[in-house]
């Protein structure tokens, strides 16, 4: 009986350090309070493309389900095999070649995730969120698209693009991403600026596997996760228009934290788009791989749904149930000497 004891008291530790040992990922917590997904024109289903259906070899240029939802735009020129399938460690992906850029034909108001897996370094591939899906025109007539320089400092080739906020992943290092901040500048003849925030991630290298680059967007604040880990948020603020370059609002400021909430950055006179956020992802002179592109809306929030995105607590429901049956079984035997 001793030993049948020390053995049920085994599974019930064992039971216990399951309950702790299970954590769900920064994401699935942070999404644990988001409601529901709206489903139909701008909801999970359509909006989800893995590339699996389009053979190796074939353009995203031309694909009546790609194109329903995203403009796909390049450069003056540029050839349609700078958007195409190919295998890639039995996989397909999409190669993203120089001067291209795939646009959200949505403007979003809702909460929504934008997400994408790529693989790739260099200076050159941005993915946005709070753009106002415009190019705009500057002060010399140069039409600026999100996979052009913005002209405003030629040190880097990534400073491109019109409005927004981007991230770049590996530009800077393998294991560092860039968060850049497109901003206001009426002392400069094109107006348009950039803040860059570098991140060092420990165990990534974006050069060498596909990683998982996920941006929330709940209308005032921003979320950064790197394969489901949090590595900073953006807090938008306050409101501001610039007439000279679009009729569109723009938040004033915002304050850029690392995971843990230290400030990073503050910074005014921004220009991500207040009233609603087009997400896209964007290329200048280099390649990058992206294997999946996803963009899901919310319906509009209500109440919290704490259920969602935290299978730590049905884990522990479940450990402390089958203990507690076990111990009952043991002491149920030994109180009738069975």
């Amino acid at each position: 009986m001793c030993k049948r004891v020390i053995t049920i008291v085994s599974v019930f530790m064992l039971s216990i350090a399951m309950t702790f040992s299970v954590q769900a990922s920064d994401l699935d917590t942070h999404l644990g309070t988001w409601g529901e997904l709206i489903n139909g024109t701008k909801g999970i289903d359509v909006l989800m493309d893995d590339f699996e259906d389009l053979p190796d070899g074939e353009s995203l240029v031309g694909q009546a389900n790609i194109e329903d939802h995203w403009v796909l735009e390049r450069g003056s020129g540029e050839p349609t095999h700078n958007m195409t399938v190919f295998m890639d460690g039995g996989q397909k992906a999409v190669n993203f070649g120089p001067f291209t850029q795939m646009v959200s034909k949505y403007k979003l108001t809702n909460r929504y995730i934008f997400e994408i897996e790529g693989k790739g370094t260099g200076q050159c591939f941005g993915m946005f969120v709070r753009t106002t899906g415009e190019h705009f025109t500057i002060g010399n007539g140069e039409v600026i698209a999100f996979y052009s320089h913005d002209l405003s400092d030629w040190s880097s080739n990534v400073h491109m693009g019109s409005s927004g906020i981007f991230l770049v992943p590996g530009g800077w290092g393998s294991d560092i991403i860039s968060i850049y901040v497109k901003v206001y500048r009426d002392n400069l003849e094109t107006k348009l600026a950039n803040e860059r925030i570098d991140i060092k991630l420990e165990g990534v290298d974006f050069g060498s596997a596909y990683h998982k680059i996920t941006m929330t967007d709940d209308g005032s604040v921003l979320n950064f996760f790197v394969d489901e880990q949090k590595f900073a948020s953006v807090e938008m603020s306050g409101e501001a228009t610039y007439p000279d370059l679009s009729a569109n609002k723009f938040f004033k400021s915002v304050v850029v934290k690392d995971s843990a909430g230290n400030v990073l950055r503050n910074v005014d006179n921004v220009l991500l788009s207040k009233d609603f956020s087009v997400p896209l992802i964007a290329l200048r002179i280099s390649n990058y791989a992206v294997n999946s592109v996803s963009l899901r809306e919310y319906a509009a929030y209500t109440e919290p749904n704490t259920e969602t995105g935290d299978n730590a607590s049905l884990y522990s429901v479940f450990a402390l149930l089958t203990a507690g049956a076990l111990l009952s079984l043991v002491f149920k035997k030994k109180l009738y000497n069975v």
